[in-house]
C-alpha cells in the first residue's frame, strides 16, 4: 500500500509539472494537453496498481534491478504520459501497458531458466585478484577525456546552446568511430560504475572524477542526463554499503518523488522551472511521449510481417532517427525510447524475444557472481545496465555504453572483499 500511494503521490506531482509549465512551453514538440476524464483516471489507477505489484521490494540480485527500473522510469512515467502525443487512444493506452507487464513477465522466466543453466553447465573464471577496481576504471575515464579532445569540438556550459552542441557533436563524434565508442562508454558507463563503486566502497574521492567527467561531458556535447545517471548511482552504492539494501526501490521511488516535490515547488513560488524544464521534461515527460509515439507506429503502421521481423520502412536507418523524422519532422530528432518498444519495431516480436533472451543471460551472469563470488559490484553493473535499457536497445546498452566492457572486467578479474557487510544483511 505504501508503494502504492508513493507511485500515485510521484505520478500526481508528475501530472501537475506536465499540464500546467512542461506541455505549455513544449507544444511545439508535438506534446498536446491530457485529458482528466474517467477512463483516463481508471487506466492511470490500473497501471499504478500493476507497477506497485511489479516493483520488487527489495534488490536481492542484480536481476532485480530490470523490473525495479522498468517499474519506476517506464511504468510509472507511462502512466502520467501514455498520452502526451496525442496519437494513442485509450485502446491502445491498455495494449501499451499489457506489452509493458508480458515483457516483465517474460524477462523474469527467462531468468529462472538462464539461472539454472549458468548455475549447472557454466562456471564463471578468473584470471586474477586485485585490490580495486578503481585504477582502470579511471584509466579508462583519462582515456574518455582524450577522446574528447580528440573530437577537436569546443564545448561551453551555457544551457541555451545545449541542444546546438548536441547536434554539432553528432559531426564530432561519428557512429562506428573509435574515438565516439570511447566517449560513449566512458560517459555512460565508466563514470556511473566508478560513482556506484566509491560510493559503495567508501572511497568518496571517487565521486570527483565521475561527477567531473560527466560535467566535462555537459559542457562539450551538452547532454545532462548523464550527470543524473552518476547521482543515482552514488546514491545506490551509498544505500548498497550501509546494508539497506531492501530500502534501494523504496529510495530511488522517493528520490523520484521529491524531485517532482521540489520541481512543483520551484513552479508554484516562482513562475517557472528549471528541474522540471531540463530535467523532469527529459527524463520522463519526454519519455511518456515518445512510449505513444512508438506504440501508435507498431499498432498502426505495422503489417503482420513487420510485426514478427521489424518494421521494413527503416532501411539501415537506426530506429530513434526514423521516428524523429516521422513524427517530429525532424532529421536530427534522435527519438530514442525503451529497449522494448526499440527492439519491437526494429527487429519485431522475434528480436524482442532475443533481446529478453540476451538480458536474462547479462543479468543471470550478474547474479551468479554476485551470488558465488560475493561479488557487489555486479550489483552496480546490474542497476547500471537496467537504467540503460530504459532508454536504448539492448546492444547499444551493453557495447556502446561500456556495460559488456565492464562486465569482462569484474568476471576476470576479482575483488579481494575487504569490509563489506554481508550478502545476509
Amino acid at each position: 500500500m505504501a508503494r502504492y500511494l508513493l507511485i500515485s503521490s510521484a505520478g500526481g506531482l508528475l501530472f501537475f509539472l506536465y499540464v500546467s509549465f512542461i506541455q505549455p512551453n513544449n507544444s511545439y514538440m508535438g506534446m498536446v494537453p491530457l485529458s482528466l476524464d474517467a477512463p483516463w483516471v481508471f487506466l492511470w489507477t490500473l497501471w499504478n496498481a500493476i507497477t506497485a505489484m511489479l516493483m520488487p521490494h527489495r534488490l536481492r540480485k542484480p536481476s532485480d534491478c530490470f523490473p525495479m527500473i522498468y517499474s519506476l522510469f517506464v511504468l510509472m512515467t507511462g502512466a502520467v504520459t501514455w498520452g502526451a502525443s496525442g496519437v494513442l487512444s485509450i485502446e491502445d493506452g491498455v495494449i501499451l501497458l499489457t506489452f509493458l507487464v508480458a515483457s516483465i513477465v517474460v524477462y523474469k522466466l527467462f531468468v529462472v531458466g538462464c539461472g539454472y543453466f549458468i548455475k549447472t553447465c557454466f562456471p564463471i573464471p578468473y584470471l586474477a585478484n586485485i585490490s580495486s577496481y578503481a585504477v582502470p576504471a579511471f584509466v579508462l575515464l583519462m582515456i574518455g577525456v582524450m577522446a574528447g579532445i580528440a573530437s577537436g569540438q569546443v564545448g561551453s556550459f551555457g544551457i541555451q546552446d545545449s541542444y546546438a552542441r548536441r547536434i554539432l557533436g553528432r559531426e564530432n563524434f561519428p557512429v562506428g568511430a573509435p574515438v565516439s565508442y570511447i566517449f560513449t562508454m566512458v560517459l555512460n558507463g565508466v563514470a556511473p560504475f566508478i560513482a556506484f563503486f566509491g560510493a559503495s566502497k567508501k572511497r568518496y574521492w571517487l565521486l570527483l572524477p565521475a561527477f567531473a567527467f560527466s560535467i566535462y561531458a555537459y559542457w562539450l556535447i551538452g547532454t545532462k542526463a548523464p550527470v543524473l545517471s552518476v547521482a543515482l548511482l552514488a546514491y545506490v552504492g551509498y544505500y548498497f554499503r550501509t546494508s539497506s539494501r531492501s530500502r534501494i526501490p523504496m529510495g530511488v521511488l522517493l528520490c523520484i518523488f521529491l524531485l517532482f516535490l521540489v520541481a512543483s515547488a520551484e513552479y508554484v513560488i516562482t513562475g517557472y522551472s528549471y528541474i522540471a524544464d531540463y530535467f523532469v521534461r527529459r527524463a520522463f515527460a519526454v519519455t511518456g511521449q515518445l512510449q505513444g509515439v512508438y506504440a501508435n507506429y507498431i499498432l498502426h503502421s505495422m503489417d503482420f510481417a513487420e510485426w514478427m521481423i521489424g518494421s521494413s520502412s527503416l532501411k539501415g536507418q537506426a530506429v530513434s532517427l526514423f521516428i524523429g523524422q516521422l513524427y517530429f519532422r525532424n532529421e536530427y530528432t534522435n527519438a530514442n525510447t525503451n529497449m522494448l518498444l526499440y527492439t519491437l519495431v526494429q527487429q519485431g516480436v522475434i528480436g524482442w524475444a532475443v533481446a529478453l533472451l540476451f538480458i536474462a543471460v547479462v543479468f543471470s551472469i550478474l547474479d551468479r557472481l554476485y551470488i558465488v563470488r560475493n561479488a557487489r559490484e555486479a550489483m552496480g553493473v546490474g542497476f547500471l545496465y537496467a537504467l540503460l535499457l530504459a532508454e536504448q536497445s539492448y546492444s547499444t546498452a551493453f557495447v556502446s555504453s561500456g556495460v559488456g566492457v565492464i562486465l569482462v572486467l569484474i568476471i576476470f578479474f576479482r575483488l579481494k572483499k575487504k569490509g563489506f557487510p554481508s550478502l545476509s544483511a
